[in-house]
């Protein structure tokens, strides 16, 4: 279900990245109980935004408590009782990110998807928020594989327990005394 502006409102440039349910991984984290992993990387990818006049910062530790917060207005059986109240979060804030990213879909269809297929509309939002916010590369939980080149294993044979990847890799290496022997003689 692509989402579509209604007649009169100001037409907006895109257009939902998945269909609402279409299976992602966000929505199948959601379905089985670990929407706070989406929901963080939504939160944080995000980032900055307003809701409600306030300004949600770029930075982890807003997005980690946001997104369990958040967490429990969209688990089923705990949003439609006593999260009720951040079942009321979480339609803010997906009707604000989805302003935000300036998708084109009615204010009033956002928010029944997001009551009526909580995890569908997680799974769109974290789609929409990787495909359009230029801030989604932060937000992953794990980053991208870094190759370290001209060190071999014998440099980092034998670095301190305890001691920062950043501290081993700038340490340099002490070089090696060479003794020299005096020709012998016959």
């Amino acid at each position: 279900m692509q989402g579509t502006a209604l007649q009169g409102t100001a037409p907006a440039g895109n257009e939902w990245p998945t269909a609402l349910c279409e299976p992602t991984l966000a929505c199948l984290l959601q379905c089985f109980g670990c929407g706070c992993v989406p929901l963080y990387e939504i939160v944080l990818g995000a980032a900055p935004f307003q809701v409600l006049g306030l300004e949600v910062p770029a930075e982890q530790l807003w997005a980690m408590c946001i997104a369990l917060a958040l967490w429990l207005g969209t688990t089923y059986g705990v949003g439609q009782t006593f999260g009720l109240l951040m079942l009321l979060a979480w339609l803010v804030l997906i009707v604000t990110l989805k302003t935000h990213l300036n998708i084109a879909e009615d204010d009033l269809m956002t928010g029944v998807k997001a009551i009526c297929c909580t995890p569908c509309a997680v799974g769109q939002l974290r789609e929409a928020v990787k495909r359009y916010s230029p801030g989604f590369a932060q937000s992953e939980i794990l980053g991208q594989a870094v190759m370290v080149q001209g060190a071999s294993a014998r440099q980092f044979a034998g670095p301190v327990q305890g001691t920062p990847v950043a501290v081993q890799m700038q340490q340099q290496p002490q070089p090696q005394e060479s003794v020299v022997t005096p020709p012998q003689q016959h």
